[in-house]
């Protein structure tokens, strides 16, 4: 706005509050133009799924692993039916499946019953209503949660649906510390020989067996076994429990299933936590 007249001049503020009173004035006419309308509120369509008798699933790394499972009586394994949380080509697979990503998920929801594995982090029960409208049967716990983060998580899906979440939690095995495209077997120009052997890295604080994958994509797994096998008597709310094989031999397969199966039936009184090997990751103590 421009104003000369007697050679005067209008201060910036009083131009500046002008603007902001036609601003306001604009704001008002068109709110008192429309009538008062009420979004309505969507109704949450509420799941909750039947309690059942907790039973053990396993994933596996190898065919002997697998036979073992096979074997020892495990009905739901893990093992070419894994789709993981950073792949970025899907096949046509049958079945059900363990999906860990959401590319995963948008994929085969629409042809393959799924159950969502731990890479996607769950660890509150509003993730577990969304992962199950997408269609999961079952959603597997994070590794960090602690038990009573646990118990807060179905309390709170029970207060939300009138009903219980169908849950698989991981209780024995080598958690994975990192995924990377970068092969260390590669680097030293012995590609592929990881299918023969079996390799280690090594550093002051332990030894880290490392997973190839088809892909020559690895895996590097914690040194130390998560085992929370004395745990399961006392577990409430979960539908399985998994039993995650990596570098075991079938005969340790074999071994594990059945003391996982005794402590689970209450027939096994003693404890198998070995304070050398083992760890109870965070199952009691938070994550700070």
């Amino acid at each position: 706005m421009d104003y000369e007249e007697c050679n005067a001049f209008i201060p910036a503020k009083l131009l500046n509050a002008a603007r902001r009173d036609i601003v306001l004035g604009l704001y008002d006419l068109k709110l008192n133009s429309q009538e008062n309308r009420t979004k309505a509120v969507d109704v949450k369509e509420k799941i909750s799924f039947a309690p059942v008798k907790p039973y053990l699933t396993a994933s596996v790394t190898t065919k002997e692993q697998y036979d073992a499972c096979v074997s020892s009586g495990i009905k739901e394994i893990y093992f070419e039916n894994v789709v993981r949380r950073n792949q970025n080509h899907y096949k046509d697979k049958e079945g059900q499946l363990l999906i860990g990503g959401y590319g995963g998920i948008y994929h085969y929801r629409a042809t393959n019953p799924f159950v969502t594995d731990y890479s996607l982090n769950v660890v509150n029960a509003a993730s577990c209503y969304e992962l199950y409208k997408l269609g999961a049967k079952r959603v597997t716990l994070s590794y960090e949660l602690n038990k009573s983060q646990m118990d807060d998580l179905m309390n709170a899906y029970y207060n939300d649906n009138d009903g219980y979440p169908s849950l698989e939690m991981i209780v024995y095995g080598k958690a994975p510390l990192m995924f990377t495209k970068y092969c260390p077997m590669k680097k030293i120009d012995q590609c592929r020989i990881c299918k023969t052997k079996s390799y280690e890295l090594k550093d002051e604080h332990g030894t880290f067996p490392i997973i190839s994958h088809n892909d020559c994509t690895t895996t590097l797994l914690n040194g130390k076994t998560l085992n929370l096998l004395d745990e399961l008597p006392n577990l409430k709310g979960i539908e399985a429990f998994r039993l995650n094989f990596t570098v075991e031999s079938k005969e340790q397969v074999v071994k594990i299933i059945h003391m996982a199966s005794d402590k689970l039936s209450g027939s096994m009184n003693h404890t198998v936590f070995n304070q050398e090997t083992d760890t109870r990751g965070h199952f009691n103590k938070e994550i700070v």
